[in-house]
């Protein structure tokens, strides 16, 4: 699906640093946001399921000066999904977001995140699961002084009644 659109945003919000004390805050900002991308879901066989998307978005203020503060104006992600036995799903996901300017502060790092998820079914009522995030180990801030982890790996049980 191929897809465009003009936003108007009241009150978006926006990180931005205070001038004088350095802090750094969270403005809502009236703007504006042309946008157009790329979305495919496609199922290859009743055992893999591959998704993608992309997108490109320029934001722009009332005065339509262009403003990144913490959105990337290239985002894409890519994931598949293998099923090899009825109870077992195992999703490996990517996601990349490129061009995070920060104003006169510079540019934040891209954001290249590797993911990875398996869920199996051990009854129909529960499930055990194993995530991983950031898997590449990338250094980069999800936003402006908050640093992403490292490599993340978290497990769980899941109960559903």
């Amino acid at each position: 699906t191929l897809y465009g659109g003009y936003e108007v945003a009241h009150g978006a919000l926006f990180q931005q640093i205070d001038a004088s004390s350095q802090a750094i805050e969270w403005a809502a900002l009236d703007a504006n946001c042309i946008k157009a991308g790329l979305d495919i879901n496609a199922n290859i066989t009743q055992y893999v399921t591959i998704t993608a998307d992309a997108a490109y978005r320029q934001w722009s203020d009332q005065n339509q000066q262009s403003i990144t503060y913490n959105r990337p104006r290239w985002e894409a992600n890519i994931g598949i999904t293998v099923r090899p036995l009825q109870q077992l799903d195992i999703k490996l996901d990517y996601n990349m977001q490129l061009e995070r300017d920060f104003g006169s502060y510079g540019k934040l790092a891209d954001i290249h995140n590797l993911q990875l998820f398996a869920q199996y079914r051990v009854l129909d009522w529960m499930s055990i699961s194993l995530h991983g995030n950031n898997l590449l180990n990338h250094k980069y801030d999800y936003y402006f002084g908050l640093p992403a982890p490292g490599i993340q790996v978290m497990g769980g049980i899941a109960v559903n009644f």
